[in-house]
């Protein structure tokens, strides 16, 4: 299966992709920052993005046919100093 997945980075995120390619799936991650994600996903397709920002998502939309299945991952938890609506835009919206 063609298989995205947000969040990738993540600590749930990123067992996930593992155990997505280990099972021999096509896995795209929509990632915040590129250079952090090669080191976190290993060799897996990224696409470079933010939840929280519809512009960013251009290349996303371009390609969501593509896809099989859509793990939504993509949170905040509970790191200080982050107001609720910071919360509320990425982990609603």
């Amino acid at each position: 299966m063609k298989v995205l997945v947000t969040g990738g980075t993540g600590f749930i995120g990123s067992h996930l992709v593992e155990s997505l390619i280990k099972e021999g799936h096509e896995v795209t991650c929509l990632v915040r920052d590129v250079k952090r994600a090669k080191h976190v996903l290993g060799n897996v397709q990224l696409i470079e993005g933010d939840v929280t920002q519809r512009e960013s998502l251009n290349e996303l939309k371009r390609e969501a046919h593509n896809f099989d299945v859509v793990f939504h991952l993509a949170a905040l938890i509970d790191p200080p100093n982050i107001p609720y609506s910071r919360y509320y835009k990425v982990n609603v919206e």
